[in-house]
């Protein structure tokens, strides 16, 4: 019998810039690149239970907006 996994909670929509350095403290750095992705500790949680091959499913809300979608 194969394991059954069910997420509740946070499923968020994560914005990832990339800078040349790291910044000093109070200081700014332009970004080079940007990266979207989905996150969350719920949704990172149940794409790795189905990367192991466990069946997983999210119960909750999403938007209708680009992110949700």
């Amino acid at each position: 019998m194969m394991a059954r996994i069910v997420g509740i909670g946070a499923c968020v929509f994560d914005t990832l810039y990339r800078i040349p350095t790291y910044p000093q403290e109070d200081t700014k750095r332009r970004a080079t690149d940007s990266k979207s992705a989905g996150g969350g500790p719920v949704a990172t949680g149940l794409v790795a239970a189905r990367k192991l091959g466990v069946d997983a499913a999210y119960i909750g809300v999403l938007s209708d907006d680009n992110g949700g979608r």
